[in-house]
């Protein structure tokens, strides 16, 4: 694989010697809902840290480093070095020993992650104390906030927001109205850096082991992770944080393939840093033919239209709508202006049909995804162009080759794996031979005196491999419900094991164990209470809540549980915190066991102040795992399934997210042995990716 140069560090690069500017000014400041970096608006690209040298990170893209500690003098000399800025905590030594001019690498000072409403007054003081001993004024303080928005807001220059892509049934497609959300809950005065996840969660991975016995790899696809950033960008985020807990300079196979899905990623994004940096958002078109959604930012040069598309399938995933022609809107724009399609190549111009008020701009051979700069400045046309051309065409033909060849091969061999199991795969089977044809078509063209053709195929390849993909999550899910929640059914690598493990419990013939779930049928008041069913809310006086059991509208029985809460306010804004949280009594599990959690739900209209609804998760899988129930006007079924590794005590818990009301019945939880031995048998992907 050909190793490309570095990707842009920002709009802000800087001297490797910051200090020498003569200010006791910082070389970062906040200006308004901007960050500036020697007086220019930043993108920030930021990484969590894992102990990787800082000249990989900034060659994969990145032009910032999130470490979870304060950084020491070597790290201080190697950013500066690397032309990487820091987000960081202050040491130890803070207030002792001022915060002198070797930290002027660092953008931000953090005061930690997953912060919520209970923890605002240690990071107060915290603050105080930054702003007290720090001798370069105006450096940004910034904050990972989970609740307490408001509060928060008043007080951070930048945070942090994300919400987990692995919750079931909240719909990926809605994550920008949730960091919409989170920007105005945050007061809209302050930049926002929204997450994208750049691994799936240490509970997942915990669940796949307990229950599969073993873990085959677990990459994130791009075009997900393409999705998450795009969507963020258009709904007002200054900045991009990719979560990672594992570092990427192993030479592992999973390593290697994170590394390049996170180098694509960073080269799409560049060319959209003069929007995210200082633009604003001028308007959505959600009532496009296709399932295409447009959303629009401006900044003084010109404008950036994001244009992604999602097919009309029983599980459609990021990617899998065909590469086709496609007419925009442009209402936006002047008539006058140039427009472009971000491309491999660099931009490429194209045409466009003008109407009385608006124009429609036509691209050919679209993928799922697709940047258009609007603009009359050529400057800015050429400054794009560079920022692409770091990482030369060649080098992103192979790039994509690269990322197309693996995810092939998973598919390849999870393909193998489902006929092993004896299951229909011709649709998927037709799907990746496409895409085997059209990648071969795609190496002879990249070869050829004109490697920009390479572009067409692998567009079409990657978009069979997404359809692959969402063939096999059709096939797999379909028997159950849409609020099903089983670790192996939430990455295509894992669809095998899931069918192993459905083979065995079948073939054993078996039933599962009585219910072990006291007061989940929410009968009885005191029979709950004396169990050990919990109730928490929020201290917040604006709140009014309630829960109780209800015969007006049940499932089964005589009663259900009705949860109820509303703000005083006629616009509240996002939760601060979940108004209501209600535990259930505990329930002790045998080690080896699979447990299935089931219950009905039923929610008359949306809940409001949150994307997320009502949500239920238990203590195996944690809330990375829960299940999300939207509005529904018939009762709906909700089942998790999880593995208990060792003996444990698992508690359910029911959350009202936001403001409206719920009604929960007939909560059960039961158990069976896991088959015994290895549930997987088939050789783990990791084999045949490519070295």
């Amino acid at each position: 694989m050909v190793r490309p140069a570095g990707l842009a560090v920002g709009s802000a690069d800087s001297p490797k010697n910051p200090k020498k500017m003569g200010t006791d000014h910082s070389p970062a400041r906040r200006v308004g809902t901007v960050i500036e970096i020697a007086g220019q608006p930043f993108f920030p690209r930021i990484i969590q840290h894992n102990g990787e040298p800082f000249e990989l990170l900034r060659d994969l893209g990145f032009n910032t480093v999130q470490l979870s500690s304060a950084p020491t003098d070597q790290q201080l000399i190697s950013a500066n070095d690397a032309g990487v800025w820091l987000v960081c905590p202050p040491p130890a030594s803070l207030g002792i020993v001022p915060l002198g001019d070797a930290h002027d690498r660092i953008i931000a000072w953090s005061l930690g992650n997953r912060r919520r409403g209970p923890d605002f007054a240690l990071g107060q003081q915290l603050r105080d104390q930054i702003l007290q001993h720090d001798i370069r004024n105006g450096r940004p303080v910034v904050a990972e906030v989970q609740d307490g928005y408001q509060a928060w807001g008043g007080m951070l220059d930048a945070a942090i927001v994300g919400t987990s892509p692995q919750v079931v049934g909240f719909d990926v497609q809605g994550y920008g109205r949730w960091v919409d959300q989170a920007r105005l809950a945050l007061g809209d005065r302050i930049p926002v850096w929204a997450d994208v996840p750049g691994e799936y969660p240490v509970e997942l991975v915990r669940q796949i082991m307990a229950m599969a016995g073993r873990v085959p790899p677990l990459p994130m696809d791009p075009q997900t992770l393409e999705l998450l950033a795009f969507q963020a960008i258009a709904n007002g985020a200054r900045g991009i944080r990719v979560t990672s807990r594992s570092r990427l300079d192993a030479n592992d196979p999973q390593t290697r393939l994170r590394a390049l899905t996170l180098r694509w990623l960073n080269h799409r994004l560049a060319a959209t840093e003069s929007w995210v940096a200082s633009g604003v958002i001028i308007g959505h078109d959600d009532e496009m033919d296709g399932g295409t959604r447009v959303s629009a930012l401006k900044n003084s040069r010109g404008q950036l239209l994001i244009a992604q598309r999602h097919s009309n399938q029983p599980f459609p995933v990021p990617g899998d709508s065909p590469v086709q022609t496609i007419r925009l809107p442009d209402r936006w724009s002047s008539v006058s202006d140039q427009a472009w399609h971000v491309t491999d190549e660099g931009l490429v111009p194209l045409a466009g049909r003008y109407h009385i008020g608006e124009t429609e701009i036509q691209l050919d051979q679209a993928p799922w995804s697709s940047l258009v700069v609007v603009t009359q400045d050529p400057a800015l046309v050429a400054r794009i162009n560079e920022q692409l051309n770091r990482l030369a065409l060649r080098g992103m033909i192979d790039l994509r080759r690269e990322l197309t060849s693996q995810w092939l091969a998973i598919l390849q061999l999870v393909t193998e794996q489902m006929e092993t199991e004896g299951r229909n795969t011709s649709e998927i089977h037709g799907a990746v031979t496409d895409a085997v044809n059209l990648l071969r078509q795609a190496e002879a063209n990249a070869q050829s005196s004109a490697p920009a053709l390479a572009t067409f195929p692998l567009d079409q390849a990657d978009q069979r491999l997404a359809m692959a993909r969402q063939r096999l999550f059709r096939i797999a899910r379909q028997p159950f419900s849409a609020h099903t929640s089983s670790p192996l059914l939430q990455h295509a690598a894992t669809l095998p094991e899931h069918w192993v493990l459905a083979t065995g419990l079948a073939s054993q013939n078996r039933t599962w164990d009585p219910n072990g779930l006291a007061g989940g049928d929410f009968e009885n008041l005191q029979h709950m209470l004396n169990a050990g069913w919990e109730n928490a809310r929020p201290a917040d006086t604006s709140l009014v809540t309630e829960v109780a059991l209800t015969a007006s509208d049940r499932f089964d029985g005589e009663f259900a549980l009705r949860l109820a809460a509303r703000h005083a306010a006629a616009h509240p804004g996002l939760a601060e915190a979940p108004p209501l949280q209600i535990t259930s009594a505990p329930v002790f599990v045998r080690a080896n066991k699979l447990v299935r959690i089931h219950g009905w739900v039923r929610i008359p209209q949306p809940i409001t102040s949150t994307v997320h609804g009502l949500t239920i998760y238990d203590s195996l899988g944690g809330r990375d795992l829960a299940v999300c129930c939207q509005q529904s006007a018939e009762w709906q079924e909700v089942t998790l399934y999880r593995a208990a590794g060792e003996d444990s005590e698992v508690r359910v818990r029911i959350v009202l997210e936001g403001y409206g009301e719920a009604f929960v019945d007939e909560m059960t939880v039961q158990t069976i042995d896991l088959p015994a031995g290895p549930v997987a048998s088939a050789t783990a992907p990791s084999t045949r990716l490519k070295k």
